[in-house]
């Protein structure tokens, strides 16, 4: 016999066995004794021979339709017609089987953001039948297009309803043909923040169950891990910015009254809720195509429009009005270079590397961190951020040449020790040289560790230290 789900309504006819207004019941059968038991419910076919059987409340187990005329006589439905009686020692033939539909429906949390970050929580559904609709409401919360859209991708691919005059039809979706998924992600992101109820029900069965949700107001935060970062003008300054519910955001550094500015795109890539990252302030606004020498980071993510552009990620560039910044001949309006064209920090057909005529020099540069993507240029002709997080201070130090000392080695070739410690095991601290003997100058520089960077072509160099033929460069072939 068939399989039904408790809940479903079955359509009888009379077919060619019964006639109108038959009076019927649905009675247990032992299968193991060919035996017809006790009486579930009774139900009659109508005038026309049609009746429809709920199956709501009717046990989980082998059941028959009889006679109630003759509760020894079990009728067999073919496709919802009766086509014949049978004998209880035969009646095989005409036992279904009523299960009951399990299901359950779990948000992996509790809470998630409506933000730009973190708005995804995992939701597992299973049941023990195979396919079947599957209709979502909430307690009033979400409304039908709400919903969705909430559940417009795959697995799920949300619908309406059908039927345009049920009730249900502007609070409740339909999952068609659902089938178990597993941790299955869904945004939030911008749904209203408050505490809802998910209902899941099968559209055919009893099945049913709910699922509790706090989505709460995304709560951006971002701040610098100092309040100054000091380094030499030239050299490699590390920063690092601190996010709270956000996983990415924009830094600018310097401003109109510096005479420079770049805006940074930053992601946390690794997941520990802050992006470091190392500036080099010898290359940073030169005319280097690319961040890779002017911008480092191990674990995160930094993009920088001047150097090789922001793409997919570029911040708006607005007026006080909230409209496009005007660009001139030679600039696109809406750009980081009508961006800088209106802080009066480049000129017609010119980009971000035209600001300086030298590397960046010792004085103070703002850097802060905007928690979304729109820079503004304010009534005032100043740079403004749409949602300024926090403020820190780069501050930049003169360069220079001290504690110079001179040391004594014997007399040998200039490159005679290929390493360090080699020719220190040799030397004399002396003012006076003998002649022949070699001049071994001990000095403490500053300034010069981004150049020696880009010469290098990769900031390891920090690290591994620098080669002889990169001082050698630096000295000899300075650009």
């Amino acid at each position: 016999g068939s399989t039904f789900w408790s809940g479903q309504e079955l359509r009888l006819t009379a077919g060619n066995t019964l006639t109108a207004n038959d009076a019927l019941q649905v009675r247990t059968w032992d299968s193991n004794d060919n035996v017809i038991g006790g009486l579930e419910t009774e139900f009659s076919l109508n005038n026309s021979g049609v009746t429809t059987l709920d199956t709501s409340g009717l046990p989980a187990e082998d059941l028959v339709i009889v006679s109630a005329d003759n509760n020894s006589q079990i009728i067999e439905f073919d496709n919802g017609a009766a086509t014949n009686t049978l004998s209880a020692s035969s009646g095989g033939d005409g036992v279904f089987e009523v299960a009951t539909q399990s299901l359950t429906t779990e948000w992996e949390s509790e809470d998630v953001s409506n933000g730009d970050a973190n708005n995804e929580v995992d939701l597992t559904i299973e049941s023990n039948r195979n396919a079947y609709d599957l209709e979502v409401s909430t307690d009033g919360g979400l409304d039908a297009e709400e919903l969705e859209s909430l559940f417009a991708s795959s697995p799920f691919n949300a619908a309406r309803l059908d039927d345009t005059s049920d009730d249900d039809y502007d609070t409740t979706v339909v999952l068609e043909d659902f089938e178990d998924v597993d941790e299955v992600p869904v945004s939030f992101q911008d749904v209203d923040a408050s505490d809802y109820e998910f209902t899941f029900a099968v559209s055919d069965t009893d099945a049913e169950d709910t699922a509790s949700l706090n989505v709460t107001e995304e709560n951006v935060g971002a701040d610098f891990s100092e309040s100054t970062y000091s380094q030499t003008a030239g050299d490699i300054v590390e920063m690092t910015v601190e996010l709270e519910d956000a996983d990415s955001g924009y830094v600018q550094i310097g401003d109109e009254d510096s005479g420079f500015i770049d805006v940074l795109y930053v992601e946390d890539d690794d997941d520990d809720d802050e992006v470091t990252f190392q500036v080099n302030t010898r290359t940073l606004g030169t005319n280097l195509s690319s961040a890779d020498l002017v911008y480092n980071s191990d674990d995160d993510i930094v993009e920088s429009e001047i150097h090789g552009g922001l793409g997919g990620n570029a911040p708006e560039y607005h007026n006080a009005d909230g409209n496009d910044l005007n660009g001139p001949s030679g600039i696109n309006d809406g750009t980081f270079e009508a961006y800088l064209y209106q802080l009066d920090l480049i000129d017609e057909n010119q980009d971000g590397t035209d600001q300086l005529i030298r590397p960046l020099q010792a004085t103070t540069y703002d850097v802060s961190v905007n928690g979304d993507a729109i820079f503004i240029v304010n009534d005032d002709d100043n740079s403004e951020l749409s949602d300024e997080l926090d403020l820190a201070t780069l501050d930049l130090t003169q360069p220079g040449v001290e504690n110079i000392q001179t040391w004594t080695a014997p007399s040998d070739t200039a490159d005679e020790n290929d390493e360090l410690e080699g020719l220190l095991e040799t030397v004399t601290q002396r003012t006076d040289i003998a002649e022949e003997d070699r001049l071994v100058i001990q000095a403490e520089s500053s300034g010069i560790y981004g150049h020696m960077v880009a010469i290098d072509g990769n900031f390891d160099s920090l690290e591994d230290g620098f080669s002889a033929s990169t001082l050698d460069s630096l000295v000899n072939n300075r650009t």
